[in-house]
């Protein structure tokens, strides 16, 4: 999904250049009174090599031809590489040897008790902020620079010294030059041209980030949940407060303090453990599917389903699910055919392998089948 953004966000760029191009030199043929300063480079055709360096070109803004460098640093490629590698590897370490206990081990912070949420978020604050600086430095700093390398691509502003915003305005400006500058030129400018106040063009431009924050999240998790696009709309007030914060205090360390407290502290924890609990927590169904049936024995006490050949993925299945017996009706008799659903109140066991496995399930005939069943996410 984060490629298909990147893809869309080229396609717009590259449709909305062209069609610039096109405004600008009927104008320049009309005699406007500037045509003196466009620049004949950028005013040629497009053409499909410019489109193909363009997508797999480290930039979101689409213009006929880039500043180039003369050759490609191997040595540096292979150095940058070797780092990416390391960088990388300590992200999974921190994952596995930190986050995923404290996650696991934990309850949904708004249904839970407050003070554990709060320990919770706490104990994340400090493993999630090194994951994030890695991340950033190898996405931003090593592979951009590695791609940039490859292709001769010469425009590296990547970034900006974001971690001394001073507001949250300036974080949102510097943190990723590409993605701003793709706002600037096809969100904020366009919407600043039909009219709008500069503050309803920041509002539509902070809509749409939180559009595409909330679709990089919740289309690979199969939720939607909208926390991350509340956490961006969230930043709209932020920027007002520390815009008024530094203007009061004169104070570059005010506006700082309070952008690093809810970006490390407060907003990256919570939102993982939210949306861990919540794809946790999503509804599934497990269809069994009956294969044969055998020689039926006593029905276990409380009318309860007896499961048979329980290995421990299945015990801890049976211990996570809440069993609801439908009748499938087909060209066969009931008795040799039946669907039983299972409503997972944590589908995470629904994920174990194997996928497909066998035991047997009594009924109230007090007849034994053997099953197999199939898990089907909803």
């Amino acid at each position: 999904m984060f490629l298909a953004s990147i893809m869309w966000m080229k396609l717009v760029s590259y449709a909305h250049t062209n069609y610039d191009i096109r405004v600008l030199s009927k104008s320049t043929e009309k005699g406007a009174a500037y045509g003196n300063y466009v620049d004949p480079e950028n005013m040629k055709d497009p053409t499909i090599k410019s489109l193909l360096y363009f997508m797999l070109a480290p930039t979101l803004c689409y213009q006929p031809t880039y500043p180039r460098t003369t050759c490609i640093r191997k040595g540096w490629v292979i150095r940058q590489l070797v780092k990416c590698l390391i960088f990388t590897g300590l992200m999974g370490f921190i994952i596995e040897q930190y986050i995923n206990p404290i996650v696991k081990n934990s309850k949904h912070p708004l249904k839970g008790n407050f003070l554990n949420a709060i320990e919770r978020v706490l104990k994340l604050s400090v493993p999630t902020l090194y994951v994030w600086l890695c991340m950033f430095y190898c996405f931003f700093h090593l592979w951009l620079n590695i791609l940039s390398e490859l292709l001769r691509f010469g425009d590296r502003e990547f970034y900006k010294d974001w971690w001394n915003a001073k507001t949250v305005e300036e974080y949102w400006r510097m943190w990723n030059m590409p993605v701003h500058k793709w706002i600037i030129r096809h969100i904020y400018f366009p919407c600043i041209r039909k009219g709008l106040s500069r503050g309803v063009a920041i509002l539509i431009s902070f809509l749409v980030s939180a559009v595409f924050h909330e679709i990089c999240v919740a289309v690979p998790c199969h939720i939607f949940k909208f926390w991350a696009f509340f956490g961006i709309m969230f930043q709209i007030p932020l920027v007002f407060l520390t815009r008024y914060l530094q203007d009061k205090f004169q104070n570059i360390m005010v506006g700082n303090m309070i952008f690093w407290f809810f970006f490390s502290i407060v907003g990256q924890p919570m939102c993982v453990l939210l949306y861990y609990h919540d794809v946790m927590n999503r509804q599934a169904q497990v269809l069994l599917l009956k294969e044969d049936r055998r020689p039926g024995r006593p029905e276990d006490p409380g009318g309860r389903l007896g499961l048979r050949e329980d290995p421990e993925d299945l015990g801890r299945l049976r211990r996570a699910a809440s069993l609801a017996r439908c009748r499938v009706r087909s060209g066969v008799r009931r008795q040799q055919q039946r669907m039983v659903r299972l409503k997972l109140r944590n589908p995470c066991y629904a994920q174990v392998p194997p996928v497909e496995m066998k035991f047997e399930l009594k009924d109230g005939l007090k007849t034994s089948y053997r099953y197999r069943f199939l898990f089907v996410p909803v």
